[in-house]
Parts: structure tokens; sequence; C-alpha cells
């Protein structure tokens, strides 16, 4: 009757990112959002901020897209970790036209989805690859020359 779809979201370790979701009113009748919540394992190197609690009132066929939280990655997560939890939307259904509170309630639920976070890898600056190579380089040249004075002697 109400459902919610998920998404997925990437950031570097130490990075932000805003979770968004689109509610869609699956059923023929009112649909209003009164709140949501998530689920999930709280040992990961995330932490939550600025919970958004949508609250709106869906017709049938009709959606809506918002925002639900906003997570920060640990500093120290590790590069390519991935976070999978769920997000409880808690609904009510009403039939008849409502005005204002006027409206029968006929039911009720919780529409559940997941969604998908990885830590980002690291990704090396051009002038550190630039520093590795250039020693590199040195590296197998001085021991080219090695070879060379052994091989004259």
């Amino acid at each position: 009757m109400f459902s919610a779809d998920p998404n997925t979201y990437s950031a570097p370790a130490g990075g932000t990112f805003t979770v968004f979701t689109t509610y869609t009113n699956c059923g023929s009748d009112t649909v209003i959002s009164i709140g949501s919540s998530f689920g999930s394992d709280e040992s990961v190197n995330i932490s939550g901020s600025n919970f958004y609690d949508p609250s709106f009132f869906l017709t049938p066929g009709q959606s809506v897209a918002t925002a639900f939280a906003d997570y920060t990655w640990d500093p120290n997560a590790p590069g390519g970790f991935v976070w999978n939890p769920n997000i409880n939307a808690v609904y009510v259904v009403l039939t008849g036209v409502c005005s204002g509170f006027d409206c029968n309630v006929v039911g009720g639920g919780f529409a559940f989805t997941n969604f998908t976070a990885t830590v980002e890898q690291p990704v090396p600056e051009p002038s550190t690859l630039l520093l590795l190579s250039t020693g590199a380089a040195g590296l197998l040249l001085k021991a080219r020359k090695r070879r060379q004075a052994r091989t004259r002697r």
C-alpha cells in the first residue's frame, strides 16, 4: 500500500552524505506519514545528525521525495566499508474525504526499505604518484650503474 525506494550513497572517510527517500502511495486510500526511524548495526563507523521527520499526506498514486537524515563517516573508517541499514516509515491509512483531522482511520503500518552507503577508497594525489615513480626510477638507475661497474672490473 505504501512504499519507500532505496538509494545508494558514498562519501570519503570523514565525509557527510544525505539520505533521500521517495515515498509512494500504492493503495486506493489517502496515506499520512507520521514518522520514520532506521535500524542497523550501531557499531559501524558512522554518526547520524539532522534527522528529518517527513510528515505528509499522499493521495492514491502520489509520490514525494524527501530527505531522511545526514550521516558522517568516521575519519578512520576503512575504504570500501559498506553499510546497509533499513528505514522504517510509519504510516496511517485514511479513508473518506479528509477535512482537517476529520478522517476515518482504516489501518496503518510500516514501510521498510534500505539503502547502501560505502566509504570511498582514497585515491593518491598525482604529485604522490610522481614522487613514487621518480624514486623508483632513481633506484633502477642506481642498480643499473652498479651492475655496469661490476661488469667493467
